[in-house]
């Protein structure tokens, strides 16, 4: 009777024992630590936790892999434990919102799709935490609509429009006092037409006709006070006919014809 006791408990136990071991490998199997140099990671039903140090034991990045590739949120830190980036991701691509920061300060922040940047992005000033600049893109990543860039001191430098990837439109330019510097447009990023120059007190400095980027057409320099310097025409970027130049009176002092900018 003593030994059936003995040969049912151990029998149980047999049991357990194979039971227990059982789980164990199961767990092992869904659960796995890995340590690299710097890096450590943690697989737990295929999902990789990520974590890079610095030589100094402060965390580096922080992020998750399935099947190798980056998913989810990664985050980015300086040594001291400040926030240097965060990235979406998904399927190993950027995908979603975009942020760099220096000295706790957001720095940029825009949109990426499939690694892609999209939509509006925006930059700031690292001192006066102020907008640096204002850009958007189209869903295939190209310079698209009103960009916008910013003086530290908060006022506007330059209004330019992009289309598919290119300047096209009218592309202007401002002093920090608000007075137009420069202006004209742009086709398919080349300067066409009649472009304006201005000195800061809001006179013109000088006009100037393009055609494909290269000066062709009418060309007039003045003086500060509004006076005409010199005037005259261009033939594919070079002088052509009559040139007339002036002093700051008005009076004509010479009169030049040019064929071939000779």
């Amino acid at each position: 009777m003593y030994n059936l006791k003995n040969k049912i408990s151990l029998g149980f136990l047999g049991v357990l024992t194979s039971t227990l071991l059982s789980q164990c490998n199961i767990n092992k199997a869904e659960s796995n630590s890995n340590e690299v140099g710097n890096t450590k990671s943690t697989i737990v039903n295929n999902v990789k936790d990520f974590k890079d140090y610095y030589p100094s034991g402060n965390v580096k990045e922080i992020g998750q892999f399935i099947e190798e590739r980056k998913t989810g949120k990664w985050t980015l830190y300086y040594e001291d434990g400040e926030i240097q980036s965060i990235e979406n991701f998904k399927n190993g691509k950027r995908d979603g919102y975009y942020k760099t920061d220096y000295s706790g300060e957001l720095y940029m922040e825009g949109w990426y799709k499939e690694d892609i940047k999209t939509g509006v992005w925006k930059s700031y000033f690292k001192e006066t935490k102020t907008l640096k600049y204002l850009k958007q893109y189209d869903d295939k990543g190209l310079a698209n609509g009103e960009w916008k860039n910013y003086y530290d001191s908060g006022e506007i430098a330059s209004i330019e429009n992009y289309l598919n990837g290119k300047a096209n439109g009218k592309q202007t330019e401002y002093f920090k006092n608000g007075k137009i510097h420069t202006t004209g447009e742009k086709v398919n990023g080349k300067q066409n037409g009649l472009w304006k120059y201005y000195f800061d007190n809001g006179n013109l400095k000088c006009e100037r006709e393009f055609k494909d980027g290269v000066d062709d057409g009418k060309y007039v320099e003045y003086f500060k006070n509004g006076k005409i310097y010199k005037t005259g025409k261009k033939v594919n970027f070079k002088k052509s006919g009559e040139w007339k130049i002036y002093d700051e009176q008005g009076n004509l002092l010479d009169t030049v014809l040019y064929k071939n900018d000779d």
